[in-house]
């Protein structure tokens, strides 16, 4: 069962809980190896592999209790020992080993800030992991590009030979001084501010400039799936240099249809109101119930004018409307003026 430590809170406790936990399982699976080989019995129940924060390492059932004092190891890893090849089946437990690692170390961590969980991951990820040290797989350096998204600070920790983290406050702030210095004239192409190694950045596999993540919405977990990144002004530039590419009926298809609106506008050509044509739309007005009651499409039939449209009616019963109401009610003539207002304005949006 694993046992804690006396409640590490700082970044800096927490990081010293997980390397001498890590230290414990790596003396396990490569200097204790036939020891830890010969205590995983297949025959036995259920077993877990636990690295202690005084550096040592101990095979034992799970907790009991339910939920556990600390996130538990993988369960059973002595049921496979004998169904694979030994050193498929080490790697195998070594990177079941780094999740737990990584899991007790933010169960610590939990009530830390985003700066200083950011940090302490930054720690963690300058240490090789158990399953790199037991494959004897050398750490691959990363450079600043689209895949990892950001400039990172220099590493500011030094890897001894058996994997130990050795670090000083020195270092860091010397490495953090030199990144600085590095990259101190870089601008962000969008909003023109400087670098700050604090800040999440990703360059432009076109024209290989830098932009805040926030200026270009690029978060670090979208950036991990990004293979290769177009700032946006090299998007439009593509993006017109596919448009003037196109046949030419395909660019002009834009204005060809304004024009079609054009022609359906002028469609509607205005029709001049005669003293006959007006004596027969009172006269169907009269016949329908009024202005009030009478439709456009009423009238339209009960004229029966070859020619006249229902825009024709619709205008001319607007009209007659208001020269009728402002003669007879002033105020609601108004409130309809505001009314057909508020229609037209809709109609237009």
């Amino acid at each position: 069962m694993a046992s804690i430590s006396s409640s590490p809170r700082s970044v800096e406790e927490i990081f010293k809980d997980y390397s001498a936990r890590r230290v414990g399982i790596l003396r396990a699976l490569t200097d204790d190896v036939d020891e830890f080989y010969n205590l995983c019995d297949p025959e036995k129940e259920n077993l877990c592999l636990y690295g202690h924060p005084n550096e040592t390492w101990e095979v034992n059932l799970p907790a009991e209790e339910v939920p556990p004092e600390l996130p538990e190891p993988a369960l059973g890893i002595n049921f496979a020992r004998d169904g694979m090849n030994r050193r498929d089946w080490l790697s195998l437990v070594a990177v079941h080993s780094d999740c737990w690692l990584l899991s007790v170390a933010f169960y610590f961590g939990a009530r830390l800030n985003r700066n200083e969980r950011k940090r302490l991951f930054s720690l963690i990820n300058e240490v090789p992991t158990v399953f790199e040290v037991v494959t004897e797989r050398k750490p691959i350096k990363d450079k600043p590009s689209a895949d990892s998204g950001s400039k990172s600070r220099g590493s500011s920790i030094k890897r001894s030979s058996d994997g130990q983290v050795k670090s000083t406050p020195k270092l860091e702030d010397e490495s953090y001084q030199e990144d600085e210095e590095e990259h101190g004239e870089t601008l962000c192409g969008s909003c023109g501010g400087n670098y700050s190694a604090d800040e999440f950045w990703i360059g432009c596999d076109i024209c290989e400039k830098w932009y805040h993540g926030k200026c270009v919405k690029i978060t670090p977990a979208k950036a991990e799936s990004i293979k290769q990144y177009k700032c946006p002004s090299c998007t439009l530039k593509r993006s017109r240099q596919v448009l003037s590419a196109m046949p030419g009926k395909f660019r002009e298809q834009p204005s060809s249809s304004m024009a079609s609106n054009r022609s359906d506008c002028s469609s509607k050509e205005r029709l001049k109101w005669t003293q006959e044509r007006h004596d027969l739309f009172e006269k169907a007005v009269s016949q329908l119930g009024g202005p009030e009651r009478a439709t456009p499409k009423g009238i339209l039939k009960v004229m029966g004018i070859p020619g006249l449209t229902i825009f024709h009616v619709k205008s001319h019963l607007q009209k007659y409307r208001m020269s009728k109401f402002v003669r007879e009610d002033p105020e609601r003539a108004l409130n309809l003026m505001k009314h057909y207002k508020c229609i037209w304005m809709h109609t237009n949006d």
